[in-house]
């Protein structure tokens, strides 16, 4: 992905950037999704579990964006997601 998107720019770019984030974001979501339900971890299981709201926000978010929509967090100043847990 990043070779092909470091030989875009603009417009061509944005597009292929925003629906490249809706992918990741849904791929992420789905593994989240099974680990909270079925690992063996349980400080992991809950991990996965508190940080789905953040994950499905941000796909929400990159939907928006990917479709023309301005993508502005309802909640701008969450410490919830899965980034600031880093």
């Amino acid at each position: 992905h990043v070779d092909r998107l470091s030989k875009m720019s603009g417009d061509q770019f944005d597009r292929a950037w925003a629906k490249h984030q809706v992918q990741d974001h849904k791929r992420e979501i789905q593994m989240f999704e099974r680990y909270a339900k079925t690992g063996t971890d349980a400080d992991l299981k809950g991990f996965a579990d508190k940080t789905l709201p953040a994950l499905r926000e941000h796909h929400q978010q990159a939907q928006r964006l990917a479709s023309g929509e301005k993508a502005v967090s309802e909640n701008r100043d969450r410490q919830d997601s899965p980034r600031a847990n880093l």
